[in-house]
């Protein structure tokens, strides 16, 4: 039997990577990566097992249900309501029927897909699956991911790092990768504190042990996996250009006196172990049974 994980040719977001990276922790071995797009147009030669963890899809091309060669575990599974026409047409509603039961990253998806007839459950991320690290560090760093917007205290704002998890979309796969680890590794041996508005640099950090502070929209269901763990969401508009982005500018300055005065800005990491073990252990399952 072989082993895929997942590519994104058209990705610029280094949260797929990591949820790449979190998936291939548990695989036998990793024979080859393929584009989440392209499941049905490139296939293997012999039955493939892939991981579905993350988000489907993202190229208007894009083509579902993969192609047959491909033995798919649905795991960390999310529908985003501007795919789901790409998804839930009668043939990949079957597909789904087929290959259930699903598993979904969130309470969301889970309950779109049992409305059409699909067996599914709430199996969480693989992102929360990385290692807790041993200790924190003794001189840690404060990081600043796609927050620009956010009314951090000045205090923390003087000192710390700003970095972005977006990167160009044409970059070649292991360049991505790279730099998916790189980021990892960065915020396991250096972070004393994530502030972000980005849900792949959240979870991972929370499993590394990392204290978190999130910010966006808390009535987002796809980010429903977070308060479940514990995390408050602060309310926060995300940016987008132009006159826009002046308006959200204009629009987070004005609440932010009332989302920042509940922010606990000295959070203490969450100890998610148990629910970790959990997922471990249910993704392994699903695994041992295809070889």
């Amino acid at each position: 039997m072989n082993y895929y994980s997942l590519k994104y040719n058209i990705s610029g977001n280094v949260g797929d990577n990591i949820q790449t990276l979190a998936t291939e922790q548990h695989l036998p071995k990793v024979d080859g990566r393929v584009d989440r797009d392209q499941m049905n147009a490139t296939p293997p030669d012999e039955k493939t097992t892939i991981v579905m963890n993350g988000f489907f899809f993202q190229s208007p091309d894009a083509k579902f249900p993969p192609h047959e060669n491909y033995n798919p575990i649905f795991f960390g599974f999310h529908i985003s309501p501007k795919t789901e026409h790409l998804i839930l047409t009668e043939q990949g509603i079957n597909y789904l029927k087929a290959h259930g039961p699903v598993g979904c990253r969130d309470t969301a998806t889970m309950e779109l897909l049992q409305s059409r007839g699909i067996e599914a459950y709430y199996s969480k991320c693989l992102t929360l699956t990385f290692p807790r690290r041993t200790a924190p560090p003794k001189q840690g760093k404060v990081f600043i991911v796609d927050a620009t917007g956010v009314p951090v205290p000045p205090h923390i704002r003087r000192n710390a790092r700003y970095i972005s998890h977006l990167i160009p979309p044409e970059m070649p796969d292991e360049a991505k990768i790279h730099q998916a680890k790189a980021f990892l590794q960065t915020y396991r041996e250096t972070a004393s504190l994530i502030i972000t508005t980005k849900i792949h640099c959240a979870m991972p950090c929370i499993a590394m042990g990392i204290p978190v502070i999130f910010f966006g929209n808390p009535d987002n269901g796809r980010l429903g996996i977070l308060k479940d763990l514990g995390v408050k969401i602060h309310p926060y508009i995300e940016p987008h250009g132009g006159i826009k982005q002046k308006l959200y500018r204009l629009a987070n300055r004005t609440f932010a006196s009332h989302t920042t005065k509940d922010v606990d800005w000295n959070p203490s990491p969450l100890d998610i172990e148990p629910e970790k073990a959990k997922i471990i252990a249910n993704i392994g399952k699903l695994i041992d049974h295809t070889t």
